[in-house]
């Protein structure tokens, strides 16, 4: 059976519509353009009903990179040298301006997971932009609307199961709540670098079922795969976890990070006894 990506179906969309609109043309030369291209006033003027404010500057360095998880090192991809990458912190209404250079080996993007921006912004390659090369720059500019936590990444091939990822804090002028202090936590299954490499298990997943370890785990500890010959070396099938309500997923993942440290090496945050903390949780994928 032939199987339509959702990628494919939106290209194939945009090219049926794209036909009908050069159909329509030559009917009516006199008719108006049939798409709203990025720069058009209908977006100008959706740009500014969000009231862009004070335009913050950041820039973002995708690199090979050795990082330390603490007592463990592994060689991955990330941005400015570190996971997660250094936070975007703005008010709600600023406009983030970002600039990404791709020192990487292979083509990149950045998505702004969840946040309501512009389209062309949106991070997609192929859909919403052209990929960002190799040794090229690109810069995104957008407007931060509604205050929350948020985060970003790459939406190319396996770019998400490394380290390319960070939060994005957009801060409520109008904060109803009080607090002492703020603690950002993004939590991470990881494996890039320690036990092999997410194109690796993209390889195997695709390979199907055959050799894969039936056997299950009941918790989210960290463990240390010591696949047995004939076993699949990535793969798990009928892994539980209490934690997770079940399923415990596909992929053996010998790390769990809390803001890229294993769990033998945490990161610690310390409070005044009776001081209130707003926690702001994310999970890295």
């Amino acid at each position: 059976m032939y199987h339509i990506s959702r990628r494919a179906l939106l290209r194939g969309g945009l090219g049926l519509l794209g036909g009908a609109a050069l159909t329509g043309c030559d009917q009516n030369p006199t008719s108006s353009p049939a798409f709203i291209g990025p720069r058009s006033d209908q977006v100008r003027a959706a740009e500014q009903a969000r009231g862009p404010g004070a335009v913050r500057d950041f820039t973002l360095v995708a690199a090979e990179s050795e990082v330390e998880l603490g007592g463990v090192t592994a060689r991955t991809w990330a941005y400015d040298g570190r996971i997660p990458g250094r936070p975007i912190r703005v008010k709600a209404g600023e406009v983030i301006r970002a600039r990404l250079s791709n020192t990487l080996p292979k083509d990149t993007t950045v998505h702004w997971h969840g946040l309501a921006l512009r389209n062309d912004a949106d991070g997609v390659p192929g859909v919403t932009q052209r990929p960002v090369a190799s040794g090229a720059t690109y810069v995104y500019e957008f407007t931060a609307p509604d205050p929350g936590t948020y985060w970003f990444h790459p939406h190319t091939g396996t770019q998400l199961d490394r380290g390319l990822y960070a939060p994005l804090i957009v801060e409520d002028p109008n904060e109803p709540l009080t607090y002492d202090d703020e603690w950002v936590v993004v939590l991470d299954d990881w494996l890039d670098g320690v036990t092999g490499t997410p194109d690796e298990v993209l390889a195997e997943l695709s390979g199907g079922m055959g050799g894969m370890d039936h056997g299950g785990m009941t918790g989210m500890t960290e463990m240390t795969p010591s696949p047995t010959p004939g076993t699949s070396k990535h793969m798990l099938m009928g892994a539980t976890s209490l934690l997770l309500g079940g399923d415990a997923g596909d992929v053996r993942y010998p790390h769990f990070l809390l803001n890229g440290r294993i769990a033998t090496a945490p990161e610690t945050f310390r409070a005044e006894p009776g001081a209130v903390a707003h926690p702001d949780h994310q999970r890295g994928r």
